[in-house]
């Protein structure tokens, strides 16, 4: 749900990008700034669900759905750099290089493909694994293949608007270590209880205050312009 609402909300980026298209100094510095605002938002996000997945998954779906839970991960761990991925397509069609993100949307697809057929050879190899072991095999083919377009998505970037992989890197690490920070916190809160009701509340909020409280010591204006950019979008939609 949290990728699908900034999918709707990034959508408009394209008119953003190609209505600057001209002013390659201003298009560097709108493409970064968010980049940096939604990493900040959707890679901690995706980085707690991971973690709290187990949790989440019993207070929601019941006992039943337990072994879905590292399905659930490694979709969330495929899609982890989605919108950053989204944002880069954008900007290279909005100078008009549709072709080269048509071409990386097409090497995903073939990757995934590829991946899947891989999947699907080892586990006739290996029978005796199991469903749930090969349905993984298969998500982790489709989250190399989607990490694998990301990356190379980042390599056009630097090639056709002079950010290099460095400053790409750099925007992404308060998100990756906000993530990091808030992940490793639900981990150390998990081993407190095994009541995984009273896990699912006691991890989720925590990381929610703790995800506000050191957004807002840590970089007030960060936390100023998320408030701000995601107003905006509410108040437009």
């Amino acid at each position: 749900m949290v990728l699908f609402t900034f999918q709707s909300i990034l959508s408009t980026t394209y008119n953003l990008f190609a209505h600057i298209q001209d002013q390659q100094e201003r298009i560097r510095r709108i493409f970064r700034l968010m980049v940096k605002l939604t990493s900040l938002i959707t890679i901690p996000v995706m980085m707690v669900l991971i973690a709290s997945a187990e949790p989440l998954f019993y207070t929601l779906f019941g006992e039943k759905w337990m072994d879905s839970v590292p399905y659930f991960q490694w979709i969330c761990a495929a899609n982890l750099w989605s919108t950053i991925y989204l944002i880069n397509n954008h900007a290279l069609n909005s100078v008009g290089k549709s072709h080269i993100s048509f071409r990386i949307e097409l090497l995903k697809r073939g990757l995934t493909l590829a991946t899947l057929v891989a999947a699907l050879y080892w586990n006739h190899l290996h029978p005796e694994a199991g469903i749930g072991t090969q349905i993984t095999r298969v998500l982790m083919g489709y989250a190399f293949a989607c990490t694998a377009a990301w990356l190379l998505s980042m390599w056009c970037i630097k090639r056709h608007f002079a950010i290099s992989g460095l400053e790409q890197v750099d925007d992404l690490l308060p998100a990756v270590g906000l993530g990091f920070l808030l992940a490793a916190s639900c981990y150390g809160l998990g081993c407190l209880t095994t009541n995984l009701y009273i896990r699912c509340i006691v991890e989720l909020g925590a990381a929610v205050v703790l995800y506000i409280g050191l957004l807002r010591i840590l970089s007030p204006s960060t936390w100023i312009r998320i408030v701000n950019y995601l107003k905006n979008r509410q108040l437009r939609s």
